[in-house]
Protein backbone atom coordinates (compact mmCIF):
# COMPACT_ATOMS: atom_id res chain seq x y z
CA UNK A 1 0.00 0.00 0.00
CA UNK A 2 1.72 2.98 -1.14
CA UNK A 3 -0.21 5.97 0.25
CA UNK A 4 1.96 9.33 0.25
CA UNK A 5 3.05 10.69 3.81
CA UNK A 6 2.20 7.48 5.64
CA UNK A 7 3.32 6.23 8.55
CA UNK A 8 2.84 2.48 10.24
CA UNK A 9 1.54 2.53 13.90
CA UNK A 10 0.83 0.31 16.07
CA UNK A 11 -3.09 -0.21 17.21
CA UNK A 12 -3.27 0.74 20.00
CA UNK A 13 -1.53 4.37 19.49
CA UNK A 14 -4.35 4.41 16.51
CA UNK A 15 -7.11 3.13 19.19
CA UNK A 16 -6.04 5.84 21.48
CA UNK A 17 -6.15 9.10 18.41
CA UNK A 18 -9.39 7.70 17.34
CA UNK A 19 -11.31 7.83 21.00
CA UNK A 20 -12.07 11.20 21.22
CA UNK A 21 -14.14 11.18 18.09
CA UNK A 22 -15.26 7.76 17.62
CA UNK A 23 -17.54 6.00 19.80
CA UNK A 24 -16.05 2.98 21.63
CA UNK A 25 -18.04 -0.09 20.42
CA UNK A 26 -17.24 1.31 16.59
CA UNK A 27 -13.29 1.54 17.19
CA UNK A 28 -13.17 -1.77 19.02
CA UNK A 29 -15.97 -4.10 17.29
CA UNK A 30 -16.16 -2.58 13.83
CA UNK A 31 -12.71 -1.58 12.98
CA UNK A 32 -11.00 -4.29 15.36
CA UNK A 33 -8.53 -1.91 17.18
CA UNK A 34 -8.55 -3.83 20.44
CA UNK A 35 -7.88 -7.21 18.81
CA UNK A 36 -4.11 -8.59 19.19
CA UNK A 37 -1.48 -7.13 17.26
CA UNK A 38 -0.89 -9.98 14.74
CA UNK A 39 -4.09 -8.30 12.71
CA UNK A 40 -2.26 -6.04 11.83
CA UNK A 41 -0.85 -2.32 12.70
CA UNK A 42 -2.25 0.77 10.79
CA UNK A 43 -1.31 3.26 8.24
CA UNK A 44 -1.66 6.69 9.39
CA UNK A 45 -1.55 9.95 7.45
CA UNK A 46 -1.33 13.19 9.87
CA UNK A 47 -2.66 15.51 7.70
CA UNK A 48 -4.27 15.63 4.19
CA UNK A 49 -3.81 12.77 1.85
CA UNK A 50 -4.23 13.01 -2.27
CA UNK A 51 -4.27 10.00 -4.55
CA UNK A 52 -4.40 9.84 -8.62
CA UNK A 53 -5.66 6.43 -8.66
CA UNK A 54 -8.38 4.17 -7.05
CA UNK A 55 -8.22 3.53 -3.26
CA UNK A 56 -8.03 -0.36 -2.85
CA UNK A 57 -9.26 -1.61 0.79
CA UNK A 58 -8.87 -5.17 0.05
CA UNK A 59 -6.34 -7.60 2.48
CA UNK A 60 -4.06 -8.44 -0.75
CA UNK A 61 -3.34 -4.76 -0.97
CA UNK A 62 -2.48 -3.83 2.44
CA UNK A 63 1.01 -4.45 3.23
CA UNK A 64 3.73 -1.13 4.30
CA UNK A 65 7.29 -1.45 4.73
CA UNK A 66 6.78 -5.47 4.91
CA UNK A 67 4.40 -4.99 7.48
CA UNK A 68 0.87 -6.73 7.22
CA UNK A 69 -1.89 -3.35 8.07
CA UNK A 70 -5.36 -3.63 9.27
CA UNK A 71 -6.92 -0.27 8.42
CA UNK A 72 -5.97 3.68 7.06
CA UNK A 73 -6.80 6.43 9.28
CA UNK A 74 -6.30 9.60 7.68
CA UNK A 75 -6.44 12.69 10.05
CA UNK A 76 -6.79 15.37 7.53
CA UNK A 77 -8.87 15.45 4.44
CA UNK A 78 -8.62 12.93 1.86
CA UNK A 79 -8.63 13.15 -2.27
CA UNK A 80 -8.67 10.51 -4.40
CA UNK A 81 -9.48 11.05 -8.78
CA UNK A 82 -10.64 7.65 -8.24
CA UNK A 83 -13.39 5.06 -6.95
CA UNK A 84 -12.62 3.17 -3.69
CA UNK A 85 -12.74 0.01 -4.08
CA UNK A 86 -13.67 -2.88 -1.97
CA UNK A 87 -14.22 -6.78 -3.22
CA UNK A 88 -14.12 -8.54 -0.25
CA UNK A 89 -17.44 -10.06 0.47
CA UNK A 90 -16.81 -10.47 4.21
CA UNK A 91 -13.98 -7.99 5.40
CA UNK A 92 -11.57 -5.79 4.65
CA UNK A 93 -9.24 -3.15 6.31
CA UNK A 94 -10.95 -0.57 7.58
CA UNK A 95 -10.77 3.29 6.50
CA UNK A 96 -11.60 6.46 8.43
CA UNK A 97 -11.68 9.81 6.89
CA UNK A 98 -11.34 12.27 9.96
CA UNK A 99 -11.77 15.50 7.49
CA UNK A 100 -13.61 15.86 4.13
CA UNK A 101 -13.65 13.18 1.64
CA UNK A 102 -13.89 13.62 -2.14
CA UNK A 103 -14.21 10.77 -3.84
CA UNK A 104 -15.41 9.86 -7.86
CA UNK A 105 -17.34 6.43 -6.99
CA UNK A 106 -17.07 3.76 -4.01
CA UNK A 107 -17.70 0.54 -4.53
CA UNK A 108 -17.75 -1.37 -0.84
CA UNK A 109 -18.71 -5.11 0.39
CA UNK A 110 -17.17 -6.27 3.85
CA UNK A 111 -14.60 -3.27 4.93
CA UNK A 112 -15.88 -1.23 7.06
CA UNK A 113 -15.32 2.72 6.45
CA UNK A 114 -16.03 5.16 8.51
CA UNK A 115 -16.23 9.28 7.14
CA UNK A 116 -16.56 11.93 10.31
CA UNK A 117 -16.63 14.58 7.95
CA UNK A 118 -18.47 15.17 4.63
CA UNK A 119 -18.49 12.54 1.78
CA UNK A 120 -18.88 14.26 -1.39
CA UNK A 121 -18.86 11.60 -4.42
CA UNK A 122 -19.43 13.36 -7.91
CA UNK A 123 -20.40 9.88 -8.84
CA UNK A 124 -22.30 6.64 -7.01
CA UNK A 125 -21.75 5.18 -3.68
CA UNK A 126 -22.52 1.45 -3.49
CA UNK A 127 -22.45 -0.74 -0.35
CA UNK A 128 -23.29 -4.76 -1.19
CA UNK A 129 -23.81 -7.40 1.20
CA UNK A 130 -24.35 -7.68 5.21
CA UNK A 131 -21.17 -7.75 6.08
CA UNK A 132 -18.93 -4.14 6.80
CA UNK A 133 -20.52 -0.89 7.53
CA UNK A 134 -20.54 2.88 5.76
CA UNK A 135 -20.45 5.48 8.27
CA UNK A 136 -20.94 9.13 6.67
CA UNK A 137 -21.23 10.80 9.86
CA UNK A 138 -21.32 14.48 8.56
CA UNK A 139 -23.85 14.27 5.72
CA UNK A 140 -22.95 12.63 1.86
CA UNK A 141 -23.32 14.53 -1.59
CA UNK A 142 -23.82 11.61 -4.35
CA UNK A 143 -25.00 11.46 -7.37
CA UNK A 144 -26.62 8.58 -5.37
CA UNK A 145 -26.24 6.20 -3.06
CA UNK A 146 -27.25 2.48 -3.12
CA UNK A 147 -27.76 0.37 -0.18
CA UNK A 148 -28.13 -3.57 -1.31
CA UNK A 149 -28.42 -5.57 2.59
CA UNK A 150 -25.98 -2.67 4.14
CA UNK A 151 -25.55 -1.40 7.37
CA UNK A 152 -25.58 2.32 6.56
CA UNK A 153 -25.31 5.17 8.85
CA UNK A 154 -26.15 8.58 7.00
CA UNK A 155 -25.95 11.77 9.07
CA UNK A 156 -27.23 15.39 7.32
CA UNK A 157 -26.83 17.17 5.08
CA UNK A 158 -27.77 14.21 2.72
CA UNK A 159 -27.93 15.24 -1.09
CA UNK A 160 -28.55 12.22 -3.10
CA UNK A 161 -30.63 9.64 -4.40
CA UNK A 162 -30.84 7.05 -1.47
CA UNK A 163 -32.15 4.03 -3.08
CA UNK A 164 -32.34 0.81 -0.62
CA UNK A 165 -32.81 -2.45 -2.47
CA UNK A 166 -34.57 -4.36 0.17
CA UNK A 167 -36.75 -1.64 1.17
CA UNK A 168 -38.04 0.74 -1.80
CA UNK A 169 -39.48 0.31 -4.51
CA UNK A 170 -37.99 -0.33 -7.49
CA UNK A 171 -40.40 1.76 -9.99
CA UNK A 172 -40.23 4.83 -8.05
CA UNK A 173 -36.22 4.53 -8.98
CA UNK A 174 -34.81 2.68 -10.89
CA UNK A 175 -35.01 2.38 -14.79
CA UNK A 176 -37.52 -0.44 -16.06
CA UNK A 177 -34.36 -2.64 -17.37
CA UNK A 178 -33.82 -3.29 -13.33
CA UNK A 179 -36.94 -5.07 -12.35
CA UNK A 180 -39.93 -6.85 -13.44
CA UNK A 181 -43.11 -7.80 -12.77
CA UNK A 182 -45.09 -10.77 -12.29
CA UNK A 183 -48.59 -12.09 -13.45
CA UNK A 184 -49.76 -10.87 -10.17
CA UNK A 185 -48.35 -7.41 -10.19
CA UNK A 186 -45.27 -8.32 -7.32
CA UNK A 187 -42.43 -6.44 -8.38
CA UNK A 188 -38.70 -8.08 -8.17
CA UNK A 189 -35.16 -6.72 -8.78
CA UNK A 190 -33.40 -8.75 -11.44
CA UNK A 191 -30.98 -11.26 -10.59
CA UNK A 192 -27.49 -10.01 -9.31
CA UNK A 193 -28.74 -6.45 -8.89
CA UNK A 194 -25.69 -4.58 -7.24
CA UNK A 195 -23.10 -6.44 -10.05
CA UNK A 196 -25.35 -5.44 -12.69
CA UNK A 197 -25.81 -1.99 -11.43
CA UNK A 198 -22.13 -1.62 -10.64
CA UNK A 199 -21.94 -2.61 -14.44
CA UNK A 200 -23.93 -0.08 -15.84
CA UNK A 201 -22.49 2.96 -13.22
CA UNK A 202 -18.96 2.52 -14.62
CA UNK A 203 -19.82 2.21 -18.63
CA UNK A 204 -21.53 5.52 -17.98
CA UNK A 205 -24.86 4.17 -18.67
CA UNK A 206 -28.20 5.58 -16.81
CA UNK A 207 -29.91 3.23 -13.96
CA UNK A 208 -32.12 5.94 -12.33
CA UNK A 209 -35.43 6.90 -14.00
CA UNK A 210 -36.16 10.57 -14.52
CA UNK A 211 -37.76 12.28 -11.21
CA UNK A 212 -36.62 9.68 -9.19
CA UNK A 213 -36.69 11.29 -5.44
CA UNK A 214 -33.50 12.78 -4.19
CA UNK A 215 -33.06 13.57 -0.86
CA UNK A 216 -31.84 16.88 0.03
Amino acid sequence: MDLPGARVIPAENARALLAPHLPHDVIDQELMLAEPAEYGDVLVVDGDAALSRDLHLDWEHMLADGRRVRGILIRGDLSIDGDIVNTNWDGGPFLVVMGRARVRHIFKRGAPIVFAGPLEASGVVLCEYNHGVLRALAGVRAQSLINDDHLCELGAPIDAIVFATRVDDPRAFLKQDFYYEDDDGEVYLIDDIATVLKANILAGTAIFKAGAPRRR
